[in-house]
């Protein structure tokens, strides 16, 4: 009778799971829900506690939970304790995935499998919804809104293009390991979500896919030579294709050259422009509080003060964040937090080259990359994501003492 229970409450668990990763792309609302009524039935597994203690064998959900404490911890030198509070509570699922997890035990193939079709899936959707509205949009106020944000409404850009070339990452996964019954259908959704990364008109996300791209090709063609030339023209060519169709890369190239020696920023700066003066000056409150760090709650009012004394207005008054995470990191917890953050990337590639795990890999390139780019564990969005897939690919594969059957092709 327990077992039959300990069964059942692992298949909703596992529900749950699926469920999670189809609505990482659609939902911000949804997904905590989920998380909270998945950490409930955790509780009612007879072996909860026990595999907690597990925990101190498993090294990658240590490292994930032990950055979040760190992060907790500079709350005691920040002098906003609300702002860090809520900061804690964006990062909770950091702190949630791990137990989760760790509490569901082992995952078979097929499981595996599975969750990464339902991400997919909900990726799908959410760009035929984004499709739908933007056609809509366009043909009532005979504006193009296939562009940017006028596109993606309900997600960030730069995140649903990091969704999407992680999904292509997962759609290449599927087809070699025999998931799908043709190979047409995983060539659609590769193809449909280039077209959708084109339209969200990312920098980031166009760079990341063109990053991506010679490792996806040699991934899908066992000839590495010939792989590499047909990926290296690829590249060039997708690149010359944005370069001449999108305006926001070029765009941005231009305000490259324009920005980066210029000493103000004022009302009339574009977002690049602001990122390069902005990345300038929190060199230097890095390096006032380079060991612990400002603490969590106070890095957007020491950002404003800098601001302020840099002359930089509209940066001040937008309140604008750094756009990357690695100087979040550094500013907020110090060099301490940013060694504990970049073991999150460099402690589990050990695991990646002794087992090859295409997926883990793509998903800790993708990631880093973006971290460039993007504050990203400051959103739900951003936050939820890495916890997740984190937990998932790395925590959960690793087990193979647990009899895991982790994926490595």
């Amino acid at each position: 009778m327990i077992r039959l229970k300990e069964y059942n409450f692992k298949k909703i668990n596992f529900i749950l799971i699926l469920l999670i990763a189809f609505f990482i792309p659609l939902s911000k609302a949804i997904i905590p829900i989920l998380i909270v009524v998945s950490l409930v039935i955790s509780f009612f597994n007879s072996s909860f506690l026990s595999n907690l203690k597990i925990a101190y064998y498993r090294n990658n959900a240590l490292l994930l939970i032990s950055f979040y404490l760190i992060i907790s911890l500079s709350l005691f030198w920040s002098g906003n304790i609300k702002s860090g509070l809520f900061d804690m509570e964006v990062k909770l699922s950091m702190f949630l995935f791990p137990i989760i997890f760790l509490n569901y035990g082992t995952i078979k193939i097929d499981e595996f499998k599975h969750v990464i079709h339902y991400f997919i899936a909900g990726n799908i959707l959410e760009s035929l919804i984004c499709l739908s509205s933007a056609t809509y949009n366009s043909l009532q106020s005979n504006n193009s809104y296939f562009y940017y944000s006028n596109f993606s409404e309900n997600l960030h850009p730069s995140y649903f293009a990091m969704y999407l070339t992680f999904a292509i990452a997962g759609c290449i996964y599927l087809l070699k390991n025999n998931y799908y019954k043709k190979v047409f259908y995983p060539i659609i959704f590769i193809s449909f979500f280039l077209v959708i990364i084109f339209f969200l008109s990312s920098k980031a996300g166009f760079l990341g896919v063109a990053l991506m791209l010679p490792f996806f090709i040699i991934k899908l063609i066992n000839k590495r030579l010939i792989s590499l030339i047909i990926a290296g023209f690829g590249v060039v060519i997708i690149i010359a294709f944005i370069y001449k169709f999108n305006s926001r890369v070029s765009d941005f190239i231009k305000e490259f050259k324009t920005s980066y020696n210029n000493d103000t920023i004022n009302v009339y700066d574009t977002s690049t422009s602001d990122r390069f003066k902005i990345y300038k000056i929190s060199l230097s409150l890095i390096n006032e509080n380079l060991v612990y760090g400002v603490g969590a709650g106070d890095i957007k009012d020491k950002l404003i003060k800098k601001y302020s004394e840099n002359n930089m207005k509209h940066a001040a008054e937008q309140k604008l964040n750094l756009h990357n995470q690695y100087l979040e990191t550094l500013i907020g917890e110090g060099i301490i937090g940013f060694i504990f953050m970049m073991l999150l990337f460099l402690y589990p590639l050990i695991y990646v080259f002794k087992k090859s795990n295409f997926l883990l890999y793509s998903f800790l390139l993708i990631t880093a990359f973006h971290f460039l780019f993007e504050s990203m564990l400051n959103t739900q969005s951003g936050v939820i994501y890495f916890a997740f897939f984190f937990c998932f690919l790395n925590f959960v594969n690793k087990n193979n003492d647990d009899k895991v059957l982790a994926p490595t092709n």
